[in-house]
């Protein structure tokens, strides 16, 4: 008996039960409930990507130490750095995530990097993208 796989999160199929908090914290009691995993996904790549490593209580590897770079000369090769540690980073710490495009747009007069990327759920239509302004 053939059965069809669903690429629905099971969890997604309640929508009245809050799965987690979303970014940046603004609620009207601090805090927004998100209902879908989507939603999710992009508040927990946000906070990989604002966290050092070390950061986190009882989990020092988590974080994508984007900071590191912060203080470095903006040239081409820092956003290629930029680039390589944002990719490998969460694809590593997020596996089912693959960054598919990532676009970035620098002005070394008033050091500011504006680095933005698009990623990509495997095995479900899940697709959205980040941008990160570094000053």
């Amino acid at each position: 008996m053939a059965f069809r796989v669903s690429n629905i999160e099971p969890i997604d199929l309640q929508p009245r039960v809050a799965i987690g908090i979303s970014l940046p914290f603004n609620g009207s009691t601090g805090f927004n409930s998100t209902y879908d995993t989507a939603t999710q996904l992009k508040s927990n790549l946000i906070a990989f990507l604002l966290t050092n490593k070390g950061e986190r209580v009882l989990n020092p590897t988590f974080g994508a130490n984007l900071r590191e770079l912060v203080f470095e000369q903006i040239h081409e090769t820092t956003l290629e750095e930029f680039k390589e540690i944002i990719k490998s980073r969460v694809e590593k710490q997020f596996p089912r995530v693959s960054i598919t495009n990532i676009i970035n747009d620098f002005n070394p007069d008033t050091n500011r990097i504006n680095i933005s990327f698009t990623y990509r759920v495997t095995q479900t239509n899940i697709e959205d993208n980040i941008s990160i302004n570094v000053t």
